[in-house]
């Protein structure tokens, strides 16, 4: 269900969800960013460009759109459905804000996505929603 939150609001909501990852799409940049105590508020500037973000933990995701209403939210908890999941190398990756150089050397990053699946009258699948999941 969609809602509509000020930006203090959608900040205030990702503490609470203790949302662990934000992916925000701007005007001018992508970026992946491991949301550490405070991090998101240092860059909250990011949020006054946003075309699209997408902040998540391996529970829960809240889908982020910029609507002359305010910020446009979705959230999306999984309830058990059935998914097909997907890994992304992202080692190294310029988006990637909260890794230090040593540590990107010695692990390897994946984003992990999961793609629920929904079933029309005829028992056709397909994939109802996209979730990112985490970074490991």
């Amino acid at each position: 269900m969609e809602k509509y939150l000020t930006k203090e609001d959608l900040l205030k909501e990702i503490e609470e969800k203790k949302l662990t990852y934000g992916w925000i799409h701007t005007y001018d940049d992508i970026s992946l960013m491991h949301l550490t105590e405070g991090k998101l508020k240092e860059n909250k500037d990011k949020l006054n460009d946003l075309i699209e973000a997408k902040f998540f933990n391996t529970e829960t995701e809240l889908s982020v759109l910029m609507k002359e209403e305010g910020f446009s939210v979705v959230e999306f908890t999984p309830k058990g459905d059935p998914f097909i999941e997907e890994q992304q190398i992202i080692k190294g990756h310029k988006a990637l804000e909260h890794k230090n150089p040593q540590e990107q050397k010695e692990k390897k990053e994946l984003l992990i996505i999961h793609h629920y699946l929904g079933y029309d009258q005829d028992g056709q699948g397909y994939i109802k929603y996209t979730k990112l999941h985490d970074i490991i």
